[in-house]
């Protein structure tokens, strides 16, 4: 009798166990999918803000209708050179904050 109960103890113990380890591994999952769907959102929202500015910056080339053609190509291509710079740059560097806070998140759980 008395191993029969610790039978039933221990097979209690690793079920609390398991259940405590599958609920860590559910709330690790729920952060890493929060924290990528951040992340989504925030590119999102630079891919935007950099099409804002390209048709900002088209608007002000047209109004400018009176400047030379090949000036305002040159132009144009070159802010369109320096805004893609940007927003690669901007965006590797979220990527990396994203995989930083992915680790952390990690390691958190």
């Amino acid at each position: 009798e008395m191993e029969q109960k610790q039978s039933a103890l221990e097979q209690a113990y690793k079920a609390r166990l398991e259940s405590s380890r599958k609920a860590w591994e559910r709330e690790r999952e729920r952060r890493e999918d929060a924290e990528r769907r951040r992340a989504q959102e925030e590119a999102t929202t630079l891919r935007n803000a950099h099409e804002n500015e390209m048709k900002e910056l088209q608007k002000r080339l047209e109004a400018a209708g009176q400047a030379n053609a090949v000036q305002v190509e040159e132009e144009v291509a070159r802010v369109r050179r320096e805004a893609e710079a940007s927003l690669e740059t901007v965006i590797k560097t979220k990527e990396e904050e994203m995989e930083q806070r992915l680790r952390a998140v990690r390691k958190e759980a």
